[in-house]
């Protein structure tokens, strides 16, 4: 069934209604990204094709070609739109991914609103804006397992899935000639658009939590001290951020430097090739080497490296943050090294696989650096909250691992159907533990606080706690 809000076309399934692929910015290769004016009439997929989406056959010519004068606001594919990139051999068989379920185009600075079905222009609901992971590499806003109507529905809040430049056309940066942070610049001005719109669509501008898992986590951090993002947003909820990782990518880029680049007008496909050189050259660098892309210090819009702990005391007071990590995080990649994916499946090794490994590791690389970043909030007037997730479903193969939260909170049962999350969300428990899941982060949104009725119920799926101004550790 067709809708339509503020002039664009949208559909009504399960109780949502949904406006997909709207453009709110253009950009040339390697170039800031241009805001896309919301009056620009609505196309659909039966109108003619976005100039900026160009056949496969024109693809190396087309694909930054254009205005925002002439562009369409929606794009005539039902392929989620996404940044050109590598698949990864691990997520692809983790999440069973393939590059035919991506509409690519290095032209991906495109949102996707989803409302109640009842929403009205005088609604005024919370609005949560979904950042997605990926190691800064991989992914999209809109891809099935983020589906978020199950959210909007029973919550009755309203999410934006934005999808951003990533890997060498986001974050190529570091002395390389272009620009850095292209990729958080894009997010900026998401952020701008959807300030200056959503109130069309129900929402309230001055009611915007970002929320997002892993890079998209720490992206949103990282938004938090950037330039022009001061009234952009309320709330945060930061989801396995590696900020163990980022916060010392150095050496990463170092590596990554000694890789020469190919020319500015490279082919998209050849520009994809120097990105899997780069991770190939930073594989050795153990956790760390996972994240060769990310933001840049000292480039727009973020502060410089020695200031970058000021401008995050200057932030605290004005964002309530929800930050925290699962219990066992690097449970979804230790049992892909070779070795030890036959012990995790032994009843005995794997058990001390978890205990000697797994369990340290996550402490390392996200319990500590989350906590002390919560805390340096908190010593600097900030209300923020800790959670670790501790829940999976018993067909889950990773166990409460990296991204085993979303199962609860976004996605579908179809979506989540064999990956290694495999989780029947229709099953009475699974069901009721996601409800709890979704109404402490819809909670989040609206106060600020966690659901605190809920808490008791749920101690077996997830513990929060007070973040006070405690002493920060190394």
């Amino acid at each position: 069934m067709r809708t339509t809000r503020a002039g664009y076309e949208g559909r009504t399934s399960q109780n949502v209604a949904r406006f997909e692929r709207i453009r709110y910015a253009t950009a040339g290769r390697f170039e800031p990204p241009v805001a896309v004016p919301a009056a620009v009439p609505a196309r659909t997929s039966s109108d003619a094709a976005d100039p900026q989406l160009p056949d496969e056959a024109t693809a190396d010519t087309q694909l930054y070609a254009g205005t925002s004068a002439n562009m369409n606001v929606t794009l005539p594919n039902d392929r989620p739109v996404a940044c050109p990139q590598r698949f990864s051999p691990v997520l692809s068989h983790l999440l069973r991914q393939s590059p035919e379920s991506l509409n690519q185009t290095e032209n991906c600075q495109v949102l996707s609103i989803i409302t109640p079905q009842d929403a009205e222009a005088t609604s005024s609901l919370p609005v949560m804006v979904w950042v997605h992971g990926g190691a800064y590499s991989t992914g999209a806003g809109s891809v099935p397992i983020y589906d978020p109507a199950l959210l909007v529905s029973e919550q009755n809040v309203i999410v934006v899935q934005v999808t951003y430049r990533l890997g060498v056309f986001g974050f190529l940066g570091h002395d390389s000639g272009v620009p850095a942070n292209l990729g958080l610049l894009d997010l900026t001005v998401a952020l701008e658009w959807v300030r200056s719109n959503i109130a069309a669509f129900g929402g309230d501008p001055d009611l915007v939590t970002l929320f997002g898992q892993s890079a998209g986590g720490d992206a949103i951090a990282h938004l938090m001290i950037a330039q022009g993002t001061t009234n952009l947003f309320r709330r945060a909820i930061i989801q396995s951020a590696p900020v163990g990782i980022s916060r010392h990518r150095r050496t990463v880029v170092t590596a990554a430097r000694s890789i020469s680049r190919p020319p500015m007008e490279a082919s998209v496909s050849e520009l994809v090739d120097h990105h899997s050189r780069i991770e190939r050259a930073v594989s050795w660098r153990g956790f760390a080497g996972q994240l060769p892309f990310g933001p840049e210090y000292g480039a727009a819009p973020l502060p410089s490296a020695a200031a970058r702990e000021a401008a995050w005391r200057e932030s605290a007071p004005r964002i309530d943050v929800l930050i925290g990590h699962t219990t066992e995080e690097t449970g979804l990649y230790l049992p892909l090294l070779p070795g030890l994916r036959r012990i995790r499946r032994h009843s005995v090794l794997g058990r001390l696989m978890r205990a000697l490994l797994i369990v340290p590791t996550t402490y390392v690389v996200y319990g500590l650096p989350l906590r002390n970043f919560g805390r340096r909030l908190a010593r600097a007037g900030g209300n923020v909250t800790r959670y670790r997730y501790r829940w999976a479903s018993p067909a889950s193969k990773t166990g409460p691992a990296h991204m085993s939260e979303l199962v609860l909170l976004l996605g579908s049962v179809e979506a989540w159907a064999g990956t290694a999350f495999d989780c029947d969300t229709q099953e009475p428990e699974s069901e009721r533990l996601g409800r709890l899941m979704r109404a402490h982060w819809a909670t989040f949104a609206r106060t600020g606080h966690v659901a605190s009725a809920l808490t008791a119920e749920s101690r077996d799926l997830i513990r929060f706690t007070k973040t006070r101004a405690g002493r920060v550790r190394s």
